[in-house]
């Protein structure tokens, strides 16, 4: 589908009785009536090598996709073999035939050069880019721990651009905008600062985007809670949200699109620490979010607690039933879910990532989420390159570049769902399409572990689309 983003894996495999040395080069893309209209392959093809690292299980994966440009030299070693990865973004080409060609270009071999012809068929038919399913994978942006404290801006503009690519649309802002003061009087001192929404707004604009700060528990002692009277606390947080709302209304950005993810998987002694904070939002800004996280071990008089006032729950996929009915029956209306999973690098991209969206989608979620798109554990020196640093396997979908993230298949596996669950919405609502949509969801998943089945259905659909 025109504006879809696809991924084809090429396999190159050593028979010769040496190690091969060779460079990947792309041809320019050519539309194949007319071969005078030509695309730049840089302009819509990202060329990456599937790296192998060795795993902490005693096991080997190959997860890590390291971008290739054209100066990079591969070395495939006798018996061995080299996975091109190629992720095709048809958006920026017109509807119609195009071929372009996947050159292996051997520095010194020249006669064991190969030429792989690439032919793509884009349909006249448009996937949405914007939009549902909102996507969370759990991020600080101003603090990316794959490399420690101190990124460049220009990483950090990176790692901003690598999400934007890869379909996320629910931010969270750290709470140092809202650490503010009170003098003895009670009154605040300071106002809150939006710089860092700025910059992420810069990137990602505002349209079907959901900015959430992360509060600390302790956010309203700087409102003078525990020092002054309750009424002074709510005035100085009136006049914060007074400032928030007039920060949104500039910025056009409608209040249902804030919200505040007020804690994380909570106990019962951090749901009572952060309910007076979470009952002022409710008061004074029902439109604006109020999100929590939960997963099957939280008690359920923790829900009931957080129930009046959350309205974006985040349930966990393994969440029991009972904890689903208590939010749905006893909730703040209207309520919205954004399920989510724990998985790491040992999980499977396709059950674990890719089909996580079709299961949200199936259980009437606004979208998904997963931990975690930097998560590689702790200290200045933890490497996602390194499952040995820790004493995990690391959660983080991306690996450290030189200047920038580099991807995995994992992350490219969660943004297939995030097209999928798009292809899904637009069959649902297309006569020629919806019966083999409602048979897609049924059967994928139920068959998780037929790796290829979701592709299949998929391909049915676009042909249904034309």
């Amino acid at each position: 589908m025109h504006g879809e983003v696809v991924t084809l894996a090429v396999g190159i495999g050593n028979a010769w009785d040496k190690a091969v040395r060779f460079r990947v080069e792309l041809s320019k893309i050519v539309a194949a009536t007319d071969e005078n209209r030509q695309v730049r392959p840089e302009d819509a093809v990202a060329v990456r090598r599937l790296v192998e690292t060795a795993l902490r299980t005693g096991s080997t994966q190959r997860d890590a996709l390291a971008d290739v440009d054209i100066h990079d030299i591969i070395d495939c070693r006798q018996g061995e073999n080299e996975i091109i990865y190629l992720t095709i973004d048809t958006a920026a080409l017109e509807p119609g035939n195009w071929t372009f060609s996947l050159q292996i270009k051997p520095t010194v071999e020249r006669a064991w050069a190969k030429t792989v012809p690439v032919e793509l068929q884009i349909m006249p038919v448009e996937l949405p880019r914007d939009g549902k399913p909102y996507s969370l994978n759990f991020h600080y942006y101003n603090y990316m721990s794959v490399s420690g404290y101190g990124q460049s801006d220009a990483y950090r503009h990176a790692v901003l651009l690598d999400q934007k690519r890869n379909g996320s649309n629910v931010h969270l802002i750290c709470p140092s905008g809202l650490s503010l003061e009170t003098d003895e009087s009670g009154n605040l001192i300071g106002a809150p600062d939006f710089r860092e929404m700025d910059r992420l707004i810069g990137v990602f604009g505002v349209k079907d985007q959901i900015y959430m700060v992360v509060p600390a528990p302790d956010t309203l002692n700087g409102y003078g809670y525990g020092k002054v009277s309750g009424e002074i606390v709510e005035r100085n947080f009136l006049q914060v949200l007074t400032q928030i709302r007039e920060y949104l209304a500039a910025q056009g950005i409608d209040e249902s699109n804030y919200g505040w993810y007020i804690t994380d998987e909570p106990d019962m002694a951090r749901a009572k620490n952060i309910l007076p904070l979470a009952r002022l939002i409710a008061k004074h800004a029902p439109k604006q979010k109020i999100f929590c996280t939960f997963y099957d071990g939280i008690p359920l008089q923790v829900l009931d607690m957080m129930n009046p006032y959350v309205n974006l729950w985040s349930p966990s996929f393994g969440a029991i039933p009972e904890q689903m009915k208590t939010i749905r029956e006893g909730g703040r209306k209207p309520q919205e879910l954004l399920f989510y999973a724990v998985s790491n690098r040992t999980y499977s991209p396709y059950a674990s990532y890719r089909l996580m969206l079709w299961r949200a989608l199936q259980r009437g979620g606004i979208g998904a989420g997963y931990w975690s798109y930097d998560d590689v554990g702790y200290g200045a020196n933890a490497s996602m390159w390194d499952d040995f640093d820790n004493d995990r396997s690391d959660y983080s979908v991306i690996y450290e570049g030189s200047r920038g993230p580099q991807a995995s298949v994992r992350q490219l596996a969660w943004f297939r769902g995030i097209q999928d669950w798009r292809i899904l919405e637009l069959a649902q609502k297309s006569p020629a399409a919806q019966e083999t949509a409602a048979e897609a969801m049924k059967e994928v998943l139920s068959k998780t572990y037929e790796t290829n089945l979701a592709d299949s259905y998929i391909e049915k659909i676009r042909e249904r689309l034309k």
